[in-house]
């Protein structure tokens, strides 16, 4: 996300998703998806985004198809857009009611530093400077072949889907631009204790960490272990 512009990754994910494709409306795919037993989803985090899919095999040429508009030409409708914007205001308004997520975002800001892009919030101001311009423009710059990893789990024949696959998307060219380099982290956070108070509430949610390694750590998979021993978020 650009710093002006926090929320954007998230909003370009969703759009792509309920704004449609070039000859059929979201909702129009969401009947389609439903009298299929079928479903498409987007998500998106900190450093990736993702499509998922989940269909009965006869219709993958369908799925597969939707997708490869999703990615190459979405429709981007703008009144899906100002939904998105709308129910992303709303969670600002209500952001403050769920302690745990106080935690987890005051949390982030201690460890990453207040102005990392790990630990940014969407604010009102943002989500008004978003325009289906920036949307569009996000979506050319990081809906590259070169960026993306194709997987399939099932029941299916694999040179049957993979012959699928690279019918739809075999002739998906990139710009040659690569990938931006994902920020590094800058913090040197001093051990301390933080204490946020909300009075209307009887529970408390505790925090404890520090900034740990990155995943071409030697040591980042020993770690991963020891977190489970320890219980991991369990």
């Amino acid at each position: 996300d650009p710093p002006d512009r926090v929320g954007l990754a998230a909003i370009a994910m969703e759009l792509i998703r309920s704004g449609g494709i070039r000859d059929k409306s979201g909702d129009e795919m969401d009947q389609i998806l439903d009298n299929m037993g079928a479903s498409i989803e987007t998500s998106v985090d900190e450093t990736s985004a993702s499509i998922s899919a989940t269909c009965l095999p006869q219709d993958a040429p369908v799925i597969l198809g939707y997708i490869d508009q999703m990615l190459r030409d979405p429709a981007l409708a703008q009144d899906k857009l100002d939904l998105i914007k709308t129910q992303m205001r709303s969670a600002i308004s209500r952001r403050n009611d769920n302690p745990a997520q106080i935690a987890d975002r005051e949390f982030q800001r201690q460890v990453y530093g207040e102005n990392s892009p790990y630990a940014r919030q969407f604010e009102y101001a943002h989500l008004d400077r978003i325009t289906r311009d920036d949307v569009a423009a996000f979506c050319r710059r990081y809906f590259q072949p070169d960026f993306i990893h194709f997987g399939c789990w099932g029941d299916f024949q694999t040179p049957e889907t993979k012959a699928l696959a690279e019918k739809l998307f075999g002739n998906w060219k990139g710009d040659g631009r690569p990938a931006p380099a994902f920020p590094a982290v800058t913090a040197t956070p001093a051990a301390s204790i933080r204490l946020v108070v909300k009075n209307d509430v009887n529970q408390s949610n505790i925090r404890l960490g520090h900034l740990g390694i990155t995943m071409d750590n030697p040591d980042y998979f020993a770690v991963e272990m020891m977190n489970s021993i320890f219980g991991s978020n369990g």
